[in-house]
């Protein structure tokens, strides 16, 4: 906006209004460009320790395959997300093998990119998850929960038992 501070001299000054619009304008590029950053590839899973049941783990580029013999699984991951040009495929003796997947990362799991099994994974993350508009999930089946705390045992036809409420 702009306004005369002096009639005389003729001199047009810009308003204050324009340097908070300025300053606005910052801010808000700023907090745009976290969110960009924060939902954008996070590459694939890791610190893939099997804990009980058979799964070889092996990464290619941008492709991790877990190929489990038994059938049922509980993996260990320091973290597990999936950026959006990622896969996560999970190849499972049946469709009724349970792929139960306990994440200790100290963040929320971001699903951006393709994950695929055909058979039943869990994802077990006490920090949350998000699944980005540009995630591709085909499986048997998916279970996302936000419990503290790993199972002891698994089981291929459940029940699945947590042993406490979510957070």
């Amino acid at each position: 906006m702009l306004s005369s501070t002096n009639g005389k001299s003729g001199k047009v000054m810009i308003s204050n209004s324009f340097y908070h619009f300025r300053r606005l304008f910052f801010w808000c590029g700023v907090f745009l460009a976290y969110f960009m950053c924060r939902f954008q590839a996070h590459g694939l899973p890791a610190g893939g320790v099997v804990q009980s049941g058979t799964a070889n783990i092996t990464t290619s580029g941008s492709v991790m395959n877990i190929a489990q013999t038994s059938g049922t699984t509980l993996i260990n991951w320091t973290g597990f997300n999936i950026g959006q040009n990622e896969t996560v495929n999970f190849n499972q003796p049946a469709y009724n093998s349970v792929a139960w997947n306990f994440i200790s990362d100290s963040a929320a799991s971001i699903i951006s990119g393709n994950l695929n099994a055909n058979g039943v994974v869990i994802l077990q993350n006490p920090n949350g998850f998000t699944v980005s508009g540009t995630a591709s999930i085909n499986a048997h089946g998916l279970i996302m929960t936000t419990a503290p705390t790993p199972p002891t045992t698994v089981s291929a036809n459940g029940p699945w038992t947590f042993s406490a409420m979510p957070p």
